[in-house]
């Protein structure tokens, strides 16, 4: 049960610089778990502005798996294949913005399979109990000037 080995994050994790085309201050927060205070955005010193704290929202609950109801992932429901599942893709994106699949950050081949069936139809916005919003972190993929700080 203690096994690090199996923990989401290791006890080294750690997201690497990187500057985003959006803003994602709101994200950039500290959080008191007890009462629920937040920082104010930006100021919780995640070395990518808040990219890597919205990507970390997805607590792999499991909720996009759902077949039941609602829109959540099309392209999941189709290949029933994890990594073209929310949670899937934001797994992947969690491991590039730790440098834990090389230095091609965003632009790896990693990432441009994990997000190429996306169809950007924000179920996953609407329906994820945490509001994952894959269509946001695919459009940061490709928006130009992303990329590794200099």
């Amino acid at each position: 049960m203690d096994d690090d080995r199996y923990f989401r994050f290791p006890r080294d994790y750690r997201a690497i610089p990187l500057t985003p085309v959006f803003d994602w201050s709101a994200w950039n927060v500290r959080r008191d778990p007890l009462t629920g205070e937040q920082s104010q955005p930006g100021s919780a010193g995640d070395p990518t502005h808040g990219l890597a704290m919205a990507v970390e929202m997805c607590n792999n609950n499991g909720h996009c798996r759902k077949f039941d109801a609602g829109t959540m992932c099309p392209s999941y429901r189709i290949t029933r294949d994890e990594q073209h599942l929310t949670r899937g893709r934001a797994n992947t994106l969690r491991l590039v913005l730790s440098g834990q699949l090389g230095e091609a950050g965003l632009a790896s081949d990693d990432v441009k399979e994990a997000l190429d069936l996306c169809v950007s139809c924000k179920g996953c916005r609407r329906e994820c109990p945490t509001g994952v919003d894959m269509a946001k972190f695919k459009i940061e993929r490709v928006a130009p000037g992303c990329g590794p700080r200099d």
